[in-house]
């Protein structure tokens, strides 16, 4: 069977070797928009730099904030959600980027608070995001 291999980092040495790039966590990375934008950009052209005929996929990633203080043993990382804020800054930035894939890694990751799925603090309102973000990536 066919497979596709995405590499876990927004380096693009690593399009050797693999089939795309995607990041499972983004929010300690600094200007994201900047960087999913240049990464977008060198994936996208790495076929023409690299004199390579394999086009590669760009899947950028999308998270509504993050908060690991309560977890024994990690380093503390915080993001606040900003009332819905920062997920649609992840998603203004992987649209702009241009990205073939979008990576939502959060589904139920309700230990690490980046879930999406309905709650009773945030009711529906990151399926309800999602559902806008999608239909604007897919130009509905």
């Amino acid at each position: 069977m066919d497979a596709t291999y995405l590499a876990k980092q927004y380096n693009t040495a690593n399009l050797q070797v693999f089939d795309g790039l995607h990041e499972y966590g983004v929010v300690e990375i600094p200007n994201l928009a900047q960087t999913v934008a240049a990464v977008g950009r060198d994936t996208r052209y790495y076929p023409l730099l690299a004199d390579s005929t394999a086009s590669k996929i760009w899947a950028a990633t999308i998270q509504p904030g993050y908060d690991e203080r309560l977890i024994p043993g990690r380093r503390g990382v915080f993001k606040e959600r900003d009332n819905g804020a920062f997920y649609c800054s992840t998603f203004e930035a992987a649209l702009n980027s241009n990205s073939d894939w979008v990576f939502i890694p959060s589904w139920n990751e309700w230990l690490e608070n980046t879930y999406i799925e309905p709650s009773q603090l945030y009711g529906n309102q990151y399926l309800q995001l999602t559902r806008e973000f999608a239909d604007k990536w897919k130009g509905k």
